[in-house]
């Protein structure tokens, strides 16, 4: 067994972790800066999640009147590019967070409520990211 010297260089004891310091959302903002790099650098959360809610609900409408509705809420929104990368994003965004999935559409206050704080840090660090990126760019291609 190894002997410690009671010298002046003792051995440094291990730090534990404080779990305070660890953001609870740290999961979903990973997945935000990867969305950021590797789906849509421009993505915007928010709608996203609005957006590919209502193409949801738009495949889940049974009544016709209720589809009809649906459907103008989504048509007013954008165009069907856009549609269409919004419900891209939003599959993307639910594959890389299940989770997220429970929070959505919820109609408890504390799950909207973190909802929305999840999306404000989400969108920061899409946005961090882009800046970031933008930033390690502009040495490679000569701007400084």
């Amino acid at each position: 067994m190894p002997q410690i010297s009671s010298g002046s260089n003792p051995v440094p004891k291990k730090v534990k972790k404080k779990y305070s310091d660890v953001d609870p959302h740290e999961e979903y903002l990973a997945a935000a800066r990867c969305i950021a790099r590797c789906v849509d650098m421009f993505c915007n959360i928010d709608k996203t999640i609005d957006i590919g809610m209502l193409l949801k609900q738009h495949e889940l409408a049974d009544a016709s009147e209720d589809k009809d509705d649906v459907i103008r809420s989504c048509q007013s929104c954008t165009s069907q590019k856009a549609r269409d990368k919004y419900q891209q994003n939003f599959k993307r965004l639910l594959e890389l967070l299940p989770d997220l999935k429970h929070l959505i559409g919820s109609s408890d206050c504390k799950k909207t409520v973190e909802l929305d704080k999840v999306i404000g840090k989400m969108g920061y660090a899409i946005s961090r990211t882009r800046s970031d990126d933008s930033t390690r760019l502009k040495t490679h291609i000569g701007h400084q």
